[in-house]
């Protein structure tokens, strides 16, 4: 699946060929004015798309069938404003909402919180409302028990409340823990297969910091400076890979740390890498990272996992988009999106183009660029801002 615009669609994984368009509502409904919808991370579940779409005044979450293109069910307007997190059995979905209608310009936003929904039908399960109003910063991971969603919260409106990582009980919306924070947004998390670690990535100015955090209890285990994205983890939970950068200093090199320790255990230099997760191969064998090497060109570097040493690089003819490379069912091919508007189809052993497909005219956005947004039972399933 891709999105161009306010277009998401679906491309035949071996073929390239394209199977069918849904349109993101490509109206804001209050005004009747065209209005760019900016789509949130695509996931799939149990056959079905969940995506959301905000307009200037307006938000919609859609459930697609992803089979047919059609829409399965809509969540009302004007409630919801992220990617949703699933719990385990892919059975509820939890948002970060606001239970103001939208704000009109210059009108502070409503209160926040979390809404836990069954996934079939959209049903509330559960939702808690921030007390002190603080917004959901990071909607985060699920435990791998999946009795546990973990939750991060930015500083509340006029800086009462500084920012803080909430565990919540995912089946009824209690709070287990929490721990608070300082001036650093908690931008993401994930946690290893095994359950046994946390990762948080703080964002702040120049200063973004990994923590690695015991899931039962809170406590801090070990932290990493100057981290610009949040960590893809091995399948065993014994590394992580992580880019080393900030806002102010745009750093190109990626380590291989400890889970345990945080200690390095290899490194790699790449070109101008954008701000997204490496992506895994199905043996856990390659990691993928995809660069823009310079304005007009990008590149997919695929690096052995063991050794950090360069299996082989992919070059395209156009940025490639800061999303995380998708991979087919089978792990054979990876696919990326670029700025002239064209999915790339990759084979992972060797690097040979497998496939090049141009997105329609009609298809795409104003300023022609694509991204991969999912692939059917695919590892990789998200995109984390929405850029067309």
């Amino acid at each position: 699946f891709a999105l161009s615009g306010t277009n998401l669609f679906a491309v035949d994984a071996m073929k390239g060929d394209h199977k069918w368009r849904f349109v993101l509502s490509p109206y804001d409904p209050p005004s009747g004015r065209p209005s760019p919808p900016f789509p949130t991370r695509l996931s799939l579940t149990g056959g079905t798309i969940i995506i959301g779409s905000s307009g200037d005044t307006y938000t919609m979450l859609f459930a697609i069938n992803a089979s047919t293109g059609q829409e399965s069910w809509s969540l009302d307007p004007s409630c919801t404003y992220s990617s949703p997190a699933f719990s385990r059995d892919r059975a509820t979905m939890f948002l970060a909402v606001n239970d103001h209608p939208i704000p009109q310009p210059f009108m502070p936003p409503g209160p926040f919180g979390v809404l836990a929904l069954n996934t079939t039908n959209g049903k509330q399960v559960w939702r808690y409302t921030s007390s002190s109003g603080s917004p959901v910063s990071s909607l985060g991971v699920v435990s791998a028990d999946g009795a546990t969603i973990f939750i991060g919260f930015g500083i509340s409106p006029g800086g009462t409340d500084g920012t803080r990582l909430s565990a919540f009980d995912s089946a009824n919306g209690t709070i287990k823990w929490s721990i608070n924070g300082t001036d650093h947004y908690i931008h993401s998390s994930s946690v290893t297969a095994d359950g046994a670690t946390l990762m948080v990535l703080y964002e702040h100015p120049c200063l973004n910091i990994l923590v690695a955090i015991d899931p039962m209890s809170g406590k801090q285990r070990w932290r990493l400076q100057e981290v610009n994205v949040l960590p893809t983890i091995s399948a065993d939970g014994a590394t992580a890979f992580v880019r080393q950068g900030s806002h102010c200093k745009n750093g190109d090199n990626w380590f291989s740390i400890d889970v345990k320790t945080g200690t390095r255990k290899w490194s790699f230099k790449a070109g101008d890498v954008i701000s997204s997760p490496p992506a895994l191969s199905a043996d856990g064998a390659t990691v993928l990272i995809g660069s823009g090497d310079d304005i007009l060109y990008g590149d997919l570097y695929a690096v052995d996992t063991a050794t950090g040493a360069q299996k082989w690089k992919f070059e395209t003819a156009a940025v490639i988009l800061s999303w995380s490379p998708l991979f087919s069912v089978d792990g054979m091919l990876a696919f990326i999106g670029s700025a002239d508007g064209c999915l790339h189809a990759v084979e992972v052993a060797r690097g040979s183009p497998f496939f090049r497909t141009q997105v329609p005219a009609d298809w795409q956005s104003s300023s022609g660029e694509l991204m991969a947004a999912g692939a059917v039972g695919g590892r990789a399933e998200a995109c984390e801002d929405g850029r067309g």
